[in-house]
C-alpha cells in the first residue's frame, strides 16, 4: 500500500484529475488528502473527502477507494470488479452495504483497478492484535450491547438468506448451481484450488477435510447467497446498530449454515489464537445457532457438515496468506500442519469416526 506523502499527493492529484471527467460530478470539487486505511490482505484501500462542492474548503462527502493490490493477492482468481458488483446489486435490498459510485478498469488511473464507494460512518471491531475479544469495539462495550451487536450481526445474514438470489443480477462467476450439493462441490473445488495455487507442501489435514467435504453429501436443501467473510471486523456499527456491511469479495452460494458456522467459528479462533478468553454476554455457537433458526423459521439442516467446511475452508485461507506474506516473515517450520484451524478441523472429523 502507498503510505508516503509524496505518493499519497500523486494518487490524489490523479484521482481529482479522473474523478471532474466522470459526467455526474461537478468540475469544481476537489478532493481531500487519501488516507491509507486498514484493509487486511486483500485489497488497498483510502479514505477521501469531496470538498468545495457547495461550501469552499468545507468537507461535503466521503468516500471510500479500494484499488486492486499492486502486488501479491491472496486469491488466485482475485477480481475487484466482483466485489463491486455484487455490493452494487444488494444496494437495492435489505441488506445495508455501502452505496457504490463508480467502477474503474483503466490500470493507468491510480496504476490498478479501483472502485469507489460512499463511506459509512461508525466503528469496526478490531482485527488487529488482541482482537476484537481483547480490546476495541465490543470490548469496551456493555454486555447488553455486545449481545445486540451480536444479534444484529446474525440478522443481517438472515436478511442476505432471505434474498432470492437467482432474481438478483450476480456476476457470473457465482454460478448457477441447481443443487446443494452441486454448489458445496463447486466451493470444495475452488479450495482445492487454492491449495494447489499456494503449492507449500503436503497438509495432511485440510487434505483430509477436502476430501470429507468432497465424498460426503450435505444434508442442507436451502441454497443461498452467502456472504462469505462474516465476521463482526466487516461490520460497521453506529451507536450499536449495524450500519453497513463490508467486504463481499468472498460471496459464494451454499446453504445459510455455511455463513453461520463461518462467524461462530471465527468468534472461537480470534479470542484463541490472541490468547485471550471469550467477552462475556456474546452468545456461544449454539445459542446463535438457536437464534437464527428463529428468525428465519428455517432449521439449520447440515450444521456439523458447514462447522466441518469453515474450518477447513478457514485452513486454506490460512495456507493463502501465508503464500502471500513477504519472504522475511518467518513462520514456525510445523505453521501450516498445527494451528488454530487444523486443529478445530482434525477434531470436528475426529468426531465423525466415533
Amino acid at each position: 500500500m502507498v503510505t508516503s506523502e509524496k505518493e499519497l499527493e500523486e494518487r490524489r492529484a490523479a484521482l481529482q484529475r479522473w474523478w471532474r471527467d466522470q459526467p455526474s460530478e461537478p468540475d469544481d470539487a476537489t478532493l481531500g488528502p487519501l488516507v491509507p486505511a486498514s484493509s487486511g490482505f486483500s485489497n488497498e484501500t483510502y479514505l477521501f473527502d469531496l470538498v468545495g462542492y457547495e461550501n469552499p474548503g468545507i468537507p461535503e462527502r466521503s468516500y471510500v477507494v479500494r484499488c486492486m493490490p499492486s502486488g501479491a493477492v491472496l486469491l488466485p482468481d482475485y477480481d475487484l470488479r466482483f466485489q463491486y458488483d455484487v455490493m452494487r446489486e444488494l444496494g437495492s435490498t435489505t441488506v445495508p452495504v455501502p452505496r457504490p459510485i463508480a467502477y474503474e478498469a483503466d490500470d493507468t488511473v491510480l496504476g490498478s483497478p479501483f472502485f469507489i464507494m460512499e463511506k459509512v460512518e461508525g466503528v469496526v471491531a478490531s482485527g488487529r492484535y488482541p482482537g476484537f475479544h481483547g480490546h476495541g469495539l465490543f470490548f469496551d462495550a456493555t454486555l447488553a450491547r455486545r449481545e445486540q451487536m451480536w444479534w444484529e450481526a446474525v440478522d443481517v445474514m438472515a436478511a442476505l438468506h432471505r434474498l432470492d438470489w437467482q432474481r438478483l443480477e450476480l456476476p457470473s462467476s457465482v454460478g448457477s448451481p441447481e443443487t446443494v450439493d452441486e454448489a458445496v462441490a463447486a466451493e470444495a473445488a475452488k479450495i482445492g484450488r487454492w491449495l494447489d495455487w499456494a503449492d507449500l507442501g503436503p497438509l495432511p489435514v485440510l487434505e483430509e477435510g477436502l476430501e470429507y467435504v468432497t465424498k460426503t453429501s450435505c444434508a442442507a436443501k436451502r441454497l443461498v447467497l452467502c456472504w462469505g467473510d462474516a465476521r463482526p471486523g466487516n461490520i460497521i456499527y453506529r451507536d450499536g446498530h449495524v450500519a453497513s456491511v463490508l467486504d463481499w469479495e468472498l460471496a459464494y452460494l451454499a446453504p445459510p449454515e455455511f455463513d453461520l458456522a463461518y462467524f461462530t467459528l471465527i468468534d472461537g479462533v480470534t479470542a484463541e489464537i490472541n490468547q485471550v478468553p471469550r467477552l462475556a454476554g456474546i452468545p456461544e455457537a449454539a445459542a446463535t445457532a438457536a437464534h437464527y433458526e428463529r428468525v428465519t423459521k428455517h432449521p439449520l439442516e447440515a450444521w456439523d457438515f458447514a462447522q466441518i467446511f469453515q474450518a477447513l475452508r478457514l485452513g486454506a485461507l490460512l495456507v493463502l496468506a501465508v503464500h502471500m506474506s513477504p519472504p522475511n516473515l518467518n513462520y514456525v517450520d510445523d505453521f501450516l500442519t498445527n494451528n488454530i484451524p487444523t486443529h478445530r478441523l482434525a477434531e470436528l472429523l475426529g468426531k465423525t469416526q466415533t
